[in-house]
């Protein structure tokens, strides 16, 4: 049912192979007058392009040599469509991976080594999550050798987001919760800042603990004027992977050539059948299609898991809502008495790869955009909000500081996701065998399913998971 996604990228390669032999990059022809294009196939909303926009034109007024050419992607699997474009001959000079897909794009060969252009400095800059995109091609080791990705930035994924003022709205029986019955109060546990700029994290909720409040938060479902308590948003399936992270158990055999159903897949399982199916879960129904982080800013939905990122993609702050940031509940069994858990998030940091196929010359041209994306670049991107920069001194010089960021309430929420990022936060883990498209399509197909009642109990979604997972890690 589910087509080998290797497979499919190895045919890629072959042909796209076979199509760089034949023909001549038009980069290298011309006097030397004539400028270098580097395509970037990307993605972003209409208020990330203009971010983006900014960064290549400060980028081509210091280095006029080179043209910047962004593709933003126009729907459909992303990965899939870069496979398409190098099997068709089209292969973009720079594009991103996630850890999802990198260990694949890595052993393929479709990924530069950067060893011959990043210099110690930078490298010593980065951010300790950028190791996960190392690649030991002698060994095929994953977390080691040579950078083969540089993260563009990045932040926890999924801390809890709330709005302030829906929560103030319950707690008072105002506003959109006018005439909800009885008299409870509603709190969820908000991230602080100390005057002197630091965080105070408390210690987050039970899992059991959010679903009830997102359920209270959930008034008119279905109808006119709804306001839910959470939506999944339109990458639920990172969301339960993390879910079951957070609970301490692998999911996989330690050769990770199958699934694993133990203690904590099965309850977290169970958290997200909690939140999104039957009458009483707090997400609109369908909820991986909505667009989490436009209901929030149209106050739809009380709350969301998102990274900083979302605060200027959705212009929350623009639109007025009052933000709380919590770290991401914990499952009922992390506590041992009443003793809370550490918090623990996960980054889907994605990182940007200059293609293993394009001439010597882009491949120079890409690096310098890739460099300045992730130093100079980073003073536009940080300024607006948007996610931590890639290296640690540009995170302190742009992403933290009142020179740069001159809404206080951006550069609040900023230093906030930082220490959320810093002190809590692991790059997601995918199983190298398997990948994350692979498995989205199998969670997509059998949850979607589940939650419409045409699987029965729970053991059966479960096992038709494991089956479908370990056919497509050891079909040829």
């Amino acid at each position: 049912m589910f087509k080998r996604f290797k497979k499919v990228l190895v045919c890629a390669l072959a042909l796209s192979m076979a199509l760089t032999v034949t023909a001549c990059g038009s980069d290298d022809r011309g006097g030397s007058g004539r400028k270098t294009t580097i395509n970037f196939y990307t993605w972003g909303n209409t208020n990330d392009q203009v971010l983006m926009g900014q960064v290549e034109e400060a980028f081509e007024k210091a280095y006029p040599q080179y043209d910047i050419n962004y593709e933003f992607a126009a729907g459909g699997v992303y990965s899939d469509n870069v496979i398409q474009k190098i099997g068709g001959g089209n292969a973009p000079d720079i594009f991103h991976v996630e850890p999802s897909n990198f260990a694949l794009f890595a052993k393929s060969g479709l990924l530069a080594d950067m060893s011959p252009y990043i210099g110690q400095e930078l490298e010593d800059d980065l951010f300790p999550l950028n190791d996960g995109y190392r690649y030991d091609a002698s060994t095929g080791t994953i977390g080691e050798g040579g950078l083969h990705a540089l993260i563009k930035d990045w932040c926890c994924s999924f801390p809890l987001v709330f709005n302030k003022g829906l929560v103030e709205q319950y707690n008072t029986r105002t506003g959109k919760y006018a005439g909800v019955a009885g008299n409870d109060q509603i709190v969820i546990p908000e991230v602080t800042l100390n005057a002197d700029g630091t965080a105070n994290i408390p210690d987050p909720l039970k899992w059991s603990e959010f679903v009830e409040i997102a359920k209270k938060l959930t008034v008119n479902k279905g109808g006119q004027g709804a306001v839910y308590g959470t939506t999944m948003d339109y990458v639920p399936y990172m969301h339960l992977q993390e879910f079951i992270e957070q609970t301490g158990y692998s999911w996989f055999t330690e050769d990770e050539s199958e699934m694993e159903i133990n203690a904590g897949v099965r309850e977290a399982f169970e958290y997200y059948t909690d939140l999104t199916k039957g009458e009483s879960a707090p997400s609109p129904s369908g909820s991986a299609l909505s667009v989490g982080g436009e209901m929030f800013a149209n106050e739809q939905v009380a709350t969301v898991f998102y990274g900083s990122w979302a605060v200027p993609s959705y212009n929350w702050v623009g639109k007025g809502i009052d933000i709380g940031i919590a770290p991401a509940p914990m499952p009922d069994s992390a506590w041992d008495g009443d003793q809370a858990p550490r918090p623990i998030l996960t980054s889907g940091a994605v990182a940007m790869s200059i293609y293993a196929g394009t001439t010597e010359k882009k491949k120079e041209g890409a690096y310098k955009f890739l460099e300045f994306y992730m130093t100079e670049g980073a003073k536009i991107m940080a300024s607006s909000g948007f996610n931590i920069p890639a290296t640690q001194s540009a995170a302190e010089k742009y992403y933290l500081s009142e020179e740069y960021v001159t809404d206080p309430n951006i550069l609040k929420y900023n230093k906030i996701f930082m220490a959320l990022g810093r002190d809590y936060t692991t790059l997601q883990y995918y199983n190298p065998r398997i990948s994350g498209a692979t498995i989205d399509t199998i969670f997509g197909t059998y949850l979607g399913n589940w939650v419409e009642g045409k699987i029965a109990t729970m053991d059966e979604l479960l096992n038709t998971i494991k089956e479908e997972i370990d056919k497509a890690i050891t079909e040829d």
